[in-house]
């Protein structure tokens, strides 16, 4: 079963002080102001519902991977239940072994494809902040690709360019 519960808003058109993409959450008290998450403009719920602002959804089910973030620490975690708005994890290591949170603390778990020194290329499942670290590193060496099909395709370039030179 898969639950459709509103986290918020994205903005996708212009605005003033705002960047396309930008998001405004619903507060966590109905008395409290909506404001866009990055930069804490607040801004009036009537424009909300515009064609500047696309609804995002809470869109998991069972047993999806997600990253659970408690205050500095991320640890990679199974979704065992959806009860409206908590969440029922297993985590893949470590204490507790499972834990009930509000949604707003879990975010899709990220994985990527690299090559290591051998030119072979290998998956890996963001499970720590170390981990989201070294990817960031991968990131700015170029050696970050979304598909195993790519990662293969960029270490055949370089065997080539080794067999030419």
């Amino acid at each position: 079963m898969e639950n459709k519960i509103q986290m918020g808003w994205k903005l996708i058109k212009e605005y003033p002080f705002q960047k396309i993409g930008d998001i405004v959450e619903i507060p966590s008290l109905p008395e409290k102001e909506y404001k866009f998450k990055n930069t804490g403009l607040i801004i009036d719920k009537k424009l909300l519902n515009t064609n500047f602002f696309e609804i995002l959804y809470f869109n998991f089910k069972r047993d999806d991977k997600v990253l659970y973030k408690e205050f500095n620490n991320i640890r990679l975690a199974t979704i065992q239940n959806i009860d409206g708005e908590r969440v029922n994890l297993k985590f893949d290591n470590g204490k507790p072994k499972t834990k009930t949170v509000n949604y707003k603390k879990i975010s899709k778990a990220i994985d990527y494809w690299f090559f290591n020194s051998f030119l072979i290329p290998c998956n890996l499942i963001i499970s720590s902040q170390t981990k989201i670290d070294e990817m960031n590193k991968r990131i700015e060496l170029g050696n970050y690709f979304t598909t195993k099909e790519e990662c293969k395709e960029f270490i055949l370039k370089i065997k080539n360019l080794k067999t030419e030179l």
